[in-house]
């Protein structure tokens, strides 16, 4: 497991936590975690969010469904203001909001 997969699976923990967020998707393309599949023989397990450090610093990507109950900005602002206090200020976040899902 490289460091980038041990943040992205504290990310994951970390997202799945904030108040509104009901699921987290692949930040990577369906087909991409596909292949990865079929070629390790075995679904993939590696984490929800992406993470990779360059020279730039530290960039994450997450997707998630939030509830229809809670404001859509705000909890993707959340979503990203936890993850900056877990992975560094500098980090470049970014939250994409897949689904509003039903509250009820």
């Amino acid at each position: 497991m490289t460091d980038a997969d041990r943040l992205g699976g504290e990310v994951d923990a970390l997202v799945r936590g904030v108040p509104g967020v009901v699921r987290m998707f692949s930040s990577d393309p369906a087909a991409l975690r596909a292949a990865r599949g079929l070629l390790h023989g075995h679904a993939d397990a590696r984490p929800l969010s992406a993470v990779s450090a360059g020279v730039a610093g530290t960039r994450i990507v997450v997707s998630v469904g939030v509830s229809s109950g809670h404001p859509v900005a705000e909890t993707g602002a959340r979503v990203a203001q936890a993850i900056r206090i877990l992975a560094g200020e500098d980090s470049q976040v970014t939250v994409r909001v897949s689904r509003v899902i039903d509250a009820g």
